[in-house]
């Protein structure tokens, strides 16, 4: 664990009190900077926005401003101190993934252009949080980006009252102490499990953290359900109805449903409506013996769901509903490999990824996809994932 000592010093930055008069309180501007860059794993990107999320439920006083960076940066969010708009705002955020034009990290740029803002919002106190990897390498040169960014963050410094650093998976921690300085670099994975909120003080400022659920609100289920034609009616009937039965005890959550043979479709549009998800489940067809769906790519099928998952806000988990034989792209073994190194690409984006097998399973295919989390549709002991969704 990389927490240590920072985390302390980051929390109590959080409760330092401005000023007071009339009975108010104040507390420093806070200007969020957040990489959006191609380094950044949708996992990551949405830990950043639920641990921010999560500290604007606490009632705190203060303006908030956020900036955005890949190549380019962003005032993405004006400083505001309407706090429920701010949080609003950040949901409405999205990584830069795929797109060419904000491939590059210029870490550099977002410092200046915080720098700016301090300029434009002038306040005796303002607090930096930089949430990054710290892999800078735009424009030009990495060694020259990396040096670009710590001398930008060295002037800033001067100007504010701290500037933290929170840093992802795999960042480069040498970067990051070099910007921030080591006492005050910490790490997403651990600042995201307790929920830390500045309380109102007098004199000498005190900290009281309280834990937090794990996800501000309970995770997108998205169901892919194989509908090739090596699933017979029956199995497909089977899947329809074990899905409405753990969707009607789930949560309030978005659920998604996806179907795929050849290519993927979208049977349910995401939404938190149980009940339409559970009405458009039940109108859903089985395809045997259509002769339109005689190949099953289960790698396009995951592909594509780890496209679509980049547009949605909240922690996911995905659940697969197949036999796992595929057979496109190419051959048999071509298409099962795929389909194995497109399951361990998304389990990389996701909180959680499981298979349900589904008729005559190829359970060599499918443990490898999902692991440990592999269950079975006829089996008694795995007839209800409720307990399972809704730890999420």
């Amino acid at each position: 664990m990389r927490l240590g000592y920072s985390v302390v010093n980051f929390i109590v930055t959080f409760s330092y009190v401005l000023s007071e008069s009339s009975g108010s309180v104040t507390y420093p501007r806070l200007i969020a900077i957040i990489d959006c860059s191609n380094s950044i794993s949708l996992k990551s990107f949405n830990s950043i926005i639920r641990y921010l999320q999560n500290d604007l439920e606490c009632p705190s006083p203060r303006e908030v401003c956020v900036v955005t960076f890949g190549t380019d940066a962003t005032e993405a969010i004006t400083c505001s101190a309407d706090l429920p708009a701010v949080k609003n705002s950040l949901s409405s955020l999205h990584l830069y993934n795929g797109s060419h034009n904000n491939a590059q990290t210029d870490i550099a740029s977002a410092i200046n252009l915080s720098t700016k803002i301090i300029v434009n919002y002038p306040q005796p106190k303002n607090i930096v949080l930089l949430f990054s990897d710290a892999k800078a390498n735009d424009p030009g040169r990495v060694k020259h980006a990396k040096l670009k960014a710590i001398d930008a963050a060295s002037k800033l410094k001067a100007k504010v009252t701290d500037f933290y650093c929170v840093g992802m998976p795999n960042s480069n921690d040498k970067v990051l102490h070099k910007i921030c300085g080591k006492s005050k670099v910490s790490y997403i994975n651990d600042l995201e499990k307790p929920k830390l909120c500045p309380m109102p003080v007098t004199n000498i400022p005190t900290i009281t953290p309280t834990l937090s659920p794990t996800v501000s609100k309970y995770a997108t289920l998205f169901v892919i359900i194989d509908y090739s034609s090596s699933i017979k009616a029956i199995d497909f009937s089977k899947i329809l109805t074990y899905l409405s039965a753990n969707i009607a005890c789930a949560q309030p959550r978005q659920v998604c449903v996806l179907g795929f043979a050849l290519q993927p479709q979208m049977l349910v549009k995401c939404t938190y409506d149980l009940n339409l998800v559970k009405s458009q489940i039940a109108a859903i067809k089985p395809r045997e013996n259509s002769g339109n769906h005689p190949q099953t790519n289960i790698a396009g099928a995951i592909s594509y769901t780890n496209k679509y998952l980049a547009g949605l806000g909240p922690e996911t988990m995905v659940v697969l509903f197949s036999d796992g034989n595929a057979n496109a792209p190419g051959s048999n073994a071509n298409a099962k490999h795929a389909a194995i190194m497109a399951s361990a690409q998304l389990r990389k984006e996701i909180l959680q990824f499981s298979c349900v097998g589904v008729g005559s399973t190829d359970l060599q295919t499918i443990t490898s996809m999902c692991g440990k989390s592999v269950y079975n549709i006829d089996s008694p002991t795995h007839a209800n994932l409720c307990p399972k969704i809704n730890r999420f």
